[in-house]
């Protein structure tokens, strides 16, 4: 038996042959900005999708519960790098 794994699981995870040799998110995605709460930074996801820039808003306010953590944490826009030039230009304006 193997010593602190469960059984059937092996201690160090892998990627399976279907992922291996893919670059991994944090390679392909950048913070374009933090902003102090959920209301500006959905804002500025809105303009860049509007614009043909995928964007995402990650937050960590215990699932809604403690808004308050938005201040101290912040509030992450994140896009592809590729677009990074492009939307830093879309929400200058």
């Amino acid at each position: 038996m193997q010593s602190g794994a469960a059984p059937g699981f092996s201690e160090t995870p892998t990627l399976g042959k279907r992922y291996r040799g893919t670059k991994l998110m944090s390679e392909e995605v950048v913070v374009l900005r933090v902003f102090n709460n959920e209301i500006d930074a959905g804002m500025a996801q809105q303009l860049l999708q509007e614009g043909g820039i995928m964007a995402f808003v990650f937050k960590d306010d215990a699932g809604g519960m403690e808004p308050q953590l938005q201040r101290s944490a912040g509030v992450r826009l994140v896009i592809n790098r590729a677009d990074e030039q492009r939307a830093h230009q879309m929400l200058r304006t």
